[in-house]
Protein backbone atom coordinates (compact mmCIF):
# COMPACT_ATOMS: atom_id res chain seq x y z
CA UNK A 1 0.00 0.00 0.00
CA UNK A 2 1.05 4.14 -0.75
CA UNK A 3 1.11 6.18 1.83
CA UNK A 4 1.81 9.76 1.50
CA UNK A 5 3.23 12.60 2.85
CA UNK A 6 4.08 16.50 2.01
CA UNK A 7 7.29 18.38 2.52
CA UNK A 8 8.12 21.49 2.01
CA UNK A 9 11.48 23.41 0.64
CA UNK A 10 13.10 23.02 3.85
CA UNK A 11 12.46 19.69 4.57
CA UNK A 12 9.54 20.15 7.21
CA UNK A 13 6.69 17.60 7.06
CA UNK A 14 3.98 19.82 6.71
CA UNK A 15 1.08 16.98 5.89
CA UNK A 16 0.60 13.20 6.57
CA UNK A 17 -1.70 10.51 5.50
CA UNK A 18 -2.69 7.52 8.42
CA UNK A 19 -1.29 5.10 6.59
CA UNK A 20 1.90 7.40 6.22
CA UNK A 21 2.01 7.12 10.17
CA UNK A 22 1.05 3.35 10.44
CA UNK A 23 3.84 2.46 7.87
CA UNK A 24 6.25 4.65 9.49
CA UNK A 25 4.95 3.85 12.98
CA UNK A 26 4.45 7.69 14.83
CA UNK A 27 1.65 9.68 15.74
CA UNK A 28 0.81 12.84 14.05
CA UNK A 29 2.39 15.20 16.56
CA UNK A 30 5.54 13.18 16.59
CA UNK A 31 6.32 13.31 12.83
CA UNK A 32 4.40 16.68 11.08
CA UNK A 33 6.24 19.73 11.67
CA UNK A 34 9.47 17.85 11.82
CA UNK A 35 12.58 17.53 9.04
CA UNK A 36 12.09 14.75 7.05
CA UNK A 37 15.56 13.96 7.43
CA UNK A 38 15.16 13.03 10.90
CA UNK A 39 13.38 10.04 9.70
CA UNK A 40 15.48 8.62 7.63
CA UNK A 41 18.84 6.51 7.70
CA UNK A 42 21.40 7.46 5.33
CA UNK A 43 21.26 11.50 5.33
CA UNK A 44 23.07 11.09 1.45
CA UNK A 45 19.94 9.69 0.30
CA UNK A 46 17.39 12.11 1.94
CA UNK A 47 20.00 15.03 1.06
CA UNK A 48 19.42 13.38 -3.11
CA UNK A 49 16.22 13.58 -2.69
CA UNK A 50 15.55 17.02 -1.18
CA UNK A 51 18.20 18.62 -3.87
CA UNK A 52 16.12 16.64 -6.86
CA UNK A 53 12.65 17.47 -5.84
CA UNK A 54 13.62 21.63 -5.59
CA UNK A 55 14.81 21.66 -9.08
CA UNK A 56 11.75 19.92 -10.01
CA UNK A 57 12.70 16.82 -10.36
CA UNK A 58 10.56 13.47 -10.25
CA UNK A 59 11.10 10.03 -7.93
CA UNK A 60 10.54 6.91 -9.11
CA UNK A 61 10.93 3.88 -7.12
CA UNK A 62 13.51 5.38 -5.30
CA UNK A 63 14.96 3.46 -2.39
CA UNK A 64 15.30 4.53 1.14
CA UNK A 65 15.90 3.49 4.53
CA UNK A 66 14.02 5.30 7.24
CA UNK A 67 13.69 4.98 11.23
CA UNK A 68 10.36 3.27 12.19
CA UNK A 69 8.45 4.51 15.06
CA UNK A 70 10.27 1.74 17.20
CA UNK A 71 13.59 1.88 16.24
CA UNK A 72 13.84 -0.29 13.62
CA UNK A 73 14.94 0.37 9.83
CA UNK A 74 12.77 -0.21 7.23
CA UNK A 75 12.73 0.00 3.26
CA UNK A 76 10.72 1.97 1.58
CA UNK A 77 10.66 2.85 -2.48
CA UNK A 78 9.63 6.66 -2.37
CA UNK A 79 7.96 8.19 -5.64
CA UNK A 80 7.62 11.66 -5.24
CA UNK A 81 7.12 15.25 -7.37
CA UNK A 82 6.63 18.72 -6.70
CA UNK A 83 3.70 20.28 -6.22
CA UNK A 84 3.36 23.81 -7.44
CA UNK A 85 1.59 27.31 -7.66
CA UNK A 86 0.32 28.80 -10.80
CA UNK A 87 3.57 30.38 -11.26
CA UNK A 88 5.04 27.11 -11.18
CA UNK A 89 6.81 28.13 -7.62
CA UNK A 90 7.40 25.23 -6.00
CA UNK A 91 4.62 24.53 -2.74
CA UNK A 92 5.78 21.53 -1.46
CA UNK A 93 6.74 18.20 -2.27
CA UNK A 94 4.15 15.20 -2.76
CA UNK A 95 6.16 11.92 -1.13
CA UNK A 96 4.23 8.58 -1.85
CA UNK A 97 6.05 5.81 -0.10
CA UNK A 98 5.82 1.90 -0.19
CA UNK A 99 7.30 -0.60 2.48
CA UNK A 100 9.01 -3.36 1.01
CA UNK A 101 11.02 -4.37 3.93
CA UNK A 102 9.57 -7.86 3.49
CA UNK A 103 11.18 -7.57 -0.36
CA UNK A 104 14.08 -6.78 0.81
CA UNK A 105 14.59 -9.35 3.64
CA UNK A 106 13.55 -11.87 1.14
CA UNK A 107 15.76 -10.89 -1.48
CA UNK A 108 18.85 -10.89 1.25
CA UNK A 109 17.96 -14.16 2.65
CA UNK A 110 17.74 -15.54 -1.06
CA UNK A 111 21.38 -13.79 -1.31
CA UNK A 112 22.43 -15.70 1.83
CA UNK A 113 21.42 -19.05 0.79
CA UNK A 114 22.73 -18.64 -2.95
CA UNK A 115 26.19 -18.09 -1.44
CA UNK A 116 26.28 -20.64 0.46
CA UNK A 117 25.53 -23.04 -2.19
CA UNK A 118 28.33 -21.09 -4.10
CA UNK A 119 30.51 -21.98 -1.29
CA UNK A 120 29.58 -25.47 -0.79
CA UNK A 121 30.18 -26.38 -4.02
CA UNK A 122 33.59 -24.41 -3.95
CA UNK A 123 34.49 -26.95 -1.17
CA UNK A 124 33.05 -29.66 -3.05
CA UNK A 125 35.53 -28.64 -5.97
CA UNK A 126 38.12 -28.24 -3.39
CA UNK A 127 37.63 -31.58 -1.84
CA UNK A 128 37.89 -33.18 -5.06
CA UNK A 129 40.76 -31.63 -6.51
CA UNK A 130 42.95 -32.50 -3.05
CA UNK A 131 42.07 -35.66 -3.69
CA UNK A 132 43.04 -35.93 -7.60
CA UNK A 133 46.05 -33.78 -6.56
CA UNK A 134 47.02 -37.00 -3.67
CA UNK A 135 46.81 -39.49 -6.65
CA UNK A 136 48.78 -38.15 -8.83
CA UNK A 137 51.74 -37.88 -5.89
CA UNK A 138 50.55 -41.36 -5.45
CA UNK A 139 51.73 -42.18 -9.11
CA UNK A 140 54.90 -40.50 -9.34
CA UNK A 141 55.79 -41.96 -6.41
CA UNK A 142 55.47 -45.59 -7.63
CA UNK A 143 56.54 -44.33 -11.85
CA UNK A 144 59.58 -42.62 -11.18
CA UNK A 145 62.60 -42.72 -8.86
CA UNK A 146 61.91 -40.92 -5.62
CA UNK A 147 64.07 -37.87 -5.83
CA UNK A 148 62.50 -37.28 -9.34
CA UNK A 149 59.03 -37.91 -7.91
CA UNK A 150 59.76 -35.11 -4.50
CA UNK A 151 60.99 -32.63 -6.71
CA UNK A 152 57.83 -32.94 -8.99
CA UNK A 153 55.80 -32.92 -6.46
CA UNK A 154 57.69 -29.81 -4.61
CA UNK A 155 57.04 -27.58 -7.80
CA UNK A 156 60.64 -28.46 -8.95
CA UNK A 157 62.02 -28.62 -12.45
CA UNK A 158 63.59 -31.81 -13.15
CA UNK A 159 66.69 -31.82 -15.52
CA UNK A 160 65.68 -33.60 -18.83
CA UNK A 161 67.88 -36.90 -17.87
CA UNK A 162 66.48 -38.03 -15.35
Amino acid sequence: AMSLHWVDLDGTILWASRDELNTLGYKAEEFIGKNISAFHADQDVVGEIISRLKVGGTLRDMPARMIHGEGTIIHVEINSSAHEDDNQCLLHTRCFIRNVTAKKLAESEHQRRSAQESARAWEGSASLLGREVCLQRCLLHRMLPPKVAEDLCAGRRVPPEA
